[in-house]
């Protein structure tokens, strides 16, 4: 019940809570619900505790296979979503065709993007308290021309606002579509350093 209270508390007093898979920081609960459950187990017996609680492991399972939602296909992983694939490995194409080598983008893109193309580009996580590897940001800090790299349903920013935000701060900037990507590359030089966006290339426009 402490481990429950306690975990709960300071999940909400911290920063964490800022989408859905946040809620893998309270994991204590149930890595201490073994311990709380077992003298309900040791009362009703072993065969009826495990009959009263598979309803829990049924749901567990099934809605955490499901979360996964476009990475499972029923019952089956997928690499990921083809559509989805072909546009990244065209995007990732493009960039480098453009002389693109650096990024940044949402972190779970930013991560999965970099391993997709064996970090050419390299993309960097664009919320700095987000960031798990400050190596990938320093080399994309050191960068002139940088992608940002957006999509309607895996970016919260869209590329619209970004494209204004840049605007706002008179950004020279390229649009590069792929499909649903866009990516907006970003002559750094050209934004002042007060309000340089942790994101920040090409001068050509393409789309796929």
């Amino acid at each position: 019940l402490f481990t429950a209270v306690s975990a709960t508390v300071m999940f909400h007093l911290s920063s964490s809570p800022i989408d859905p898979q946040a809620v893998r920081y309270l994991g204590p609960i149930f890595w201490m619900a073994p311990f709380a459950l077992a003298p309900l187990g040791l009362w009703l017996g072993a065969k009826r505790f495990a009959i009263a609680i598979i309803p829990y492991l049924i749901v567990a399972a099934f809605g955490g296979w499901n979360s996964y939602t476009q990475r499972v296909n029923g019952l089956l992983p997928r690499r990921t979503v083809t559509k989805l694939y072909d546009q990244e490995m065209k995007l990732g194409e493009a960039l480098r065709k453009n002389g693109i080598h650096y990024g940044v983008s949402e972190f779970w893109l930013a991560y999965h993007l970099t391993f997709l193309w064996h970090e050419d580009p390299l993309i960097a996580v664009s919320e700095p308290r987000q960031d798990r590897y400050p190596p990938y940001r320093e080399r994309v800090d050191a960068q002139r021309y940088v992608a940002i790299i957006c999509h309607p349903e895996l970016s919260r920013q869209s590329a619209e606002t970004t494209e204004k935000l840049l605007n706002d701060v008179h950004a020279s900037y390229a649009r590069l579509v792929v499909g649903e990507f866009t990516a907006l590359v970003v002559d750094r030089a050209s934004v002042p350093a007060t309000t340089q966006p942790s994101p920040p290339a090409p001068t050509t426009q393409a789309s796929q």
